[in-house]
């Protein structure tokens, strides 16, 4: 069963871009990849806690297991004008039905203005 609650939907950007000019001009995920799900804020202290990681502004991306290969640490997700990093991440099995990919991101723009 699909993740149930996609509010969100966001454009998976590789970690290898290639860019001229300082003009990103394609990725390993060309065309690029939408997807859907939802992104939520996190604690810093959750994002130690339970993903070993030290992040700025750290969030919490769920989205279906269909995206588990598309996915690398250092990837980028944007939403909206906003930049986020990818820093971690695991699939979610803890309820029949249920399972999800959960994605430990880093905000790396100023957010909506």
């Amino acid at each position: 069963m699909p993740l149930a609650y996609q509010p969100h939907s966001w454009t998976l950007v590789s970690a290898s871009e290639l860019i001229q000019s300082d003009t990103v001009v394609g990725t390993d995920h060309d065309p690029a990849i939408t997807m859907r799900g939802q992104i939520t804020p996190m604690a810093a202290s959750v994002a130690y806690e339970k993903w070993g990681i030290e992040a700025n502004r750290p969030h919490l991306a769920l989205t279906g297991l269909e995206h588990v290969d598309d996915v690398k640490i250092g990837d980028r997700f944007e939403m909206d004008g906003r930049l986020f990093t990818v820093k971690a991440k695991k699939i979610w099995n803890g309820l029949p039905g249920a399972d999800c990919l959960e994605i430990a991101l880093e905000e790396i723009t100023d957010g909506p203005a």
